[in-house]
């Protein structure tokens, strides 16, 4: 039998990437430069939506340039959603947290991004309370980049993540790059702290088929870090988990397309 490989495409789950980055990189990425250009990766793995992050900006700790990212998206609004990077207020690199959030939500970005290792900062609730705050105000989603090392890596701020949901516990926590020897620090977590949700890069051994019949497939969501890696290292594990159709559709898009349409 031949197989039709555009059938294939058509018919395949949807995705909604939590993790894309575009602009340039200091450090040989080679994200798309343009909104075509994100689009047609996007096309070729299945991936509908993407929150994507200006890696240009990151990577410089330019976090005046958020509107930037605002631009790119505007090329494919449809498709594209912007988050920008922040950290911790009060130090002067950011405007005061109420004027920060009412305007990016005002020109439709969709998420605030944490790079607690990069930007070498913590998560300490103490040093967040002003902008999450303003956060909740929106229903604007915190996206915590634990690392961006290879998956196998111990990720050491799992215990902030939980302080900082349990002081939080309407602010909504997406973990990217959450870790795939680090089973004993994130379960814990999603027992106790229901605002978090996690990514796929720990899958392995039915990881999915277990969370999701312990604490629901709502606690998972799919992200791509492309252009770190390919996306097709975590479409495949979600394509093929032995769950439901409608518990593959609540990883693959739902849960990340109802976090972004709630914010205001």
């Amino acid at each position: 039998m031949t197989v039709d490989m555009q059938d294939v495409r058509e018919n395949r789950t949807a995705f909604f990437d939590a993790d894309f980055a575009v602009s340039g990189s200091g450090r040989r990425l080679n994200p798309p430069l343009t909104a075509s250009d994100a689009l047609r990766v996007m096309h070729h793995y299945g991936i509908q939506r993407a929150l994507v992050y200006d890696r240009a900006a990151m990577e410089a700790g330019a976090f005046d340039m958020w509107r930037e990212i605002v631009r790119f998206c505007s090329d494919a609004p449809h498709a594209l959603l912007p988050t920008i990077p922040v950290v911790p207020p009060g130090c002067g690199e950011l405007p005061e947290p109420e004027q920060l959030v009412s305007e990016a939500a005002a020109a439709g970005v969709v998420g605030l991004r944490l790079w607690p290792e990069y930007h070498a900062f913590d998560l300490n609730p103490i040093h967040w309370e002003s902008l999450v705050r303003e956060m909740q105000i929106h229903n604007m989603p915190m996206i915590v980049h634990m690392d961006e090392q290879h998956s196998w890596q111990y990720r050491r701020g799992w215990n902030d993540i939980a302080r900082l949901a349990m002081a939080f516990p309407s602010l909504t926590i997406l973990v990217l790059w959450a870790g795939m020897r680090d089973g004993r620090r994130f379960l814990p977590v999603l027992d106790r702290c229901p605002n978090v949700l996690m990514d796929g890069t720990p899958v392995s051994f039915q990881l999915i088929e277990f969370i999701t019949k312990r604490w629901g497939s709502q606690r998972l969501f799919f992200a791509s870090h492309y252009p770190l890696h390919d996306p097709g290292l975590y479409v495949t594990p979600i394509m093929y988990a032995d769950i439901s159709p409608h518990d593959r559709e609540n990883i693959a898009t739902r849960n990340i397309a109802q976090i972004v349409e709630a914010v205001k």
